[in-house]
């Protein structure tokens, strides 16, 4: 919708949708415009992977080295913050202008829009950077990464086509794939979640004694960890990569004496951490392999793809009212409602599945973003005394103030009309929300849907095919909705108690042992958190995914205060950003088993309820 009213010194000019071609500008005028850059200043955490292999109760779960993964510290900032942006853009958008133009300005409204006064050339110049900044540091980086035997009779350098057969052989081992931007070290595991019974701690009094019987965990599958540049001719992706691939041998079980047995889990390790230059689209092989008596050798192959964005023209931002003047007339009061902006949004965080080892206190969460509203009143205070007839505040009566969500003006008639059009335009722009569907399929290993992050409308047509025929399984479908940047989750979990350990208390001639009841969640948890870009036509996420399923019933454990469970559950997890366009559906990750299958998380967001 377009509307330009004129009347007198009113020129107002409100411009509507993503894309929108800017309302002709009166010749000498400063245009005023909304430009988000939400997708530059969300930043992106540096995700810590699980520890793998066997977790003990002792075991210190700290910032640097997190038991069950966690996000770092301060997010990565690959641009800086919006004043940050203000300064490069004041730098490389005809500099001297910002001094010589009256009333010509550029300046961060909130953390994700910036709030610029320009002429319309120079305007253009202002989207044009803004563009260059979101293709450089949102393309895409499809990791791929295989944990392979290797043939006895392969030679001592492979060729790429035999890398290549290897890695995409129906023997080849588990296998993960990530979506990731430059410089942001993101993390996946596929595998699973045992608990066993590992150790006693034996109390004693006076005239009594028990045994209290200790559960540890075991995180057996592959788990990858990983950060990517791209070279200036995407012909090259430099990669730091850490990929562990721990594997459950068998588990023993060993007499304790005093009718007590513990669980001896037999695994087997191999870890690669290594800095490479991969060559784009070609398989290597990584450093580090393993030779051991079970099993045989693995090494892991590695390959890198670079996608590339949607093609699009730069932002011209979105165009607000601007008044210049309200003349001399009467003087009105009139309240607007602006809870719509200022009511802050808060926050939320998706539950861990995660089985704990015995006597295990979870690190505190990490702090979630500050609740805010879409606009502070103070800003919109500033954006009406500057944007609409100046000279009507102050000196000629007129005054402007926020009271509890309600802006309060004194003015001319025609600049209460310029306020109800500039609060109408702030809402239509800042008040977006984004749904966004996730499905968990299972696909051949030779799918479409794995050629690349993007699904292109063949590959889409082949997915809605085989799984109508069945060659493709749909295991979870939830949908999560998310407000002008908020963290939000979905959880679609099947819960059951389970006796998971014994608390025992003892005392001179006494004992008693309490057996500890837990939760067992099994299902899925999708934590997103929603950023649009600059022309508002794709979106930024922040993606958590954590599934966890039975891999088989709860093994019973006899102890001598009494029988419990361990679970043993098949788990997949994901931690990374992705861009998708509103409409289109992209590959986040996905994980693979031997045996030639593919579990492939897609992505589909749609923007909802734009401001009316």
């Amino acid at each position: 919708m377009r509307q330009v009213l004129i009347g007198g010194s009113l020129v107002l000019a409100l411009t509507l949708g993503a894309g929108s071609t800017p309302a002709e500008e009166p010749e000498g005028a400063s245009p005023l415009r909304l430009y988000h850059v939400g997708a530059l200043t969300m930043g992106r955490s540096d995700f810590l992977p699980r520890v793998l292999g066997l977790v003990r109760p002792d075991m210190v779960s700290d910032e640097q080295h997190p038991l069950f993964g966690a996000a770092g510290g301060e997010p990565l900032l690959p641009v800086g913050t919006a004043d940050e942006i203000v300064e490069l853009l004041r730098y490389q958008v005809d500099p001297g202008s910002w001094e010589s133009v009256a009333g010509a300005f550029v300046r961060a409204m909130g953390g994700a829009t910036l709030l610029v006064r320009q002429q319309p050339e120079a305007l253009v110049g202002v989207g044009q950077a803004i563009r260059r900044m979101e293709d450089r540091w949102l393309r895409p980086i499809t990791l791929d990464v295989v944990a392979v035997r290797l043939p006895p009779t392969l030679g001592g350098t492979p060729s790429a086509t035999e890398l290549e057969a290897l890695a995409t052989a129906e023997a080849s081992g588990p296998s993960i794939t990530l979506t990731v931007f430059p410089t942001q070290r993101v993390t996946a595991f596929s595998g699973r979640q045992i608990a066993y019974l590992v150790d006693y701690d034996v109390e004693v009094a006076q005239k009594a004694k028990i045994s209290d019987p200790i559960v540890g965990v075991l995180n057996a599958g592959l788990g990858v960890s990983a950060r990517a540049s791209v070279s200036e001719a995407g012909d090259r992706v430099r990669v730091d990569l850490n990929a562990e691939l721990v594997e459950l041998l068998r588990m023993d079980s060993v007499a304790a004496g005093d009718g007590r047995t513990l669980d001896v889990p037999v695994v087997g390790t191999t870890v690669t951490r290594t800095s490479a230059e991969l060559t784009t689209g070609a398989w290597t092989l990584l450093e580090g392999s393993g030779a051991r008596a079970e099993g045989g050798g693995v090494v892991f192959l590695a390959r890198a793809r670079l996608g590339s964005r949607n093609a699009g023209a730069p932002s011209p931002g979105l165009s607000l009212p601007v008044l210049e003047s309200a003349g001399m007339a009467k003087l009105n009061d009139r309240a607007f409602s602006i809870s719509l902006l200022t009511q802050p949004v808060h926050s939320r965080m998706g539950a861990p599945l995660d089985i704990m080892p015995s006597n295990f206190t979870p690190p505190e969460p990490p702090e979630l973003p500050e609740p805010m509203g879409a606009v502070a009143s103070e800003s919109l205070l500033e954006i009406m005394r500057q944007a609409i007839a100046p000279e009507a505040w102050g000196a000629r009566g007129g005054s402007t103030e926020v009271r509890s969500d309600t802006l309060y003006v004194r003015a001319p008639e025609t600049a209460l009309l310029a306020v109800e059009r500039m609060l109408a335009a702030l809402e239509h722009a800042l008040l977006w929300a984004v749904d966004i569907e996730g499905r968990l399929v299972e696909v051949a290993a030779d799918s479409p849907v794995l050629a690349g992050p993007l699904l292109p409308p063949e590959a889409e047509a082949a997915l809605a095919k085989a799984l109508g025929d069945g060659s493709a399984l749909l295991l979870e479908r939830v949908r999560v909705s998310s407000l002008a940047g908020q963290r939000n989750n979905v959880a679609a979990l099947e819960q059951r108690t389970y006796v998971a350990d014994f608390e025992v208390e003892i005392a001179e001639d006494a004992v008693i042992s309490n057996p500890v009841v837990q939760i067992l969640r099994s299902g899925i948890v999708l934590d997103v958190r929603p950023q649009i870009t600059s022309a508002r036509d794709s979106v930024v996420i922040s993606v958590g995914l954590n599934r966890s399923v039975p891999f088989q019933t709860p093994r019973l454990v006899k102890t001598v205060v009494g029988d419990m469970q361990c679970p043993d559950m098949r788990l997949h997890e994901l931690r990374t950003d992705v861009e998708i366009p509103f409409g289109r559906t992209a590959v986040a990750g996905a994980f693979g088993a031997q045996g030639g299958r593919r579990t492939v998380l897609l992505l589909t967001p749609r923007l909802t309820r734009p401001a009316r």
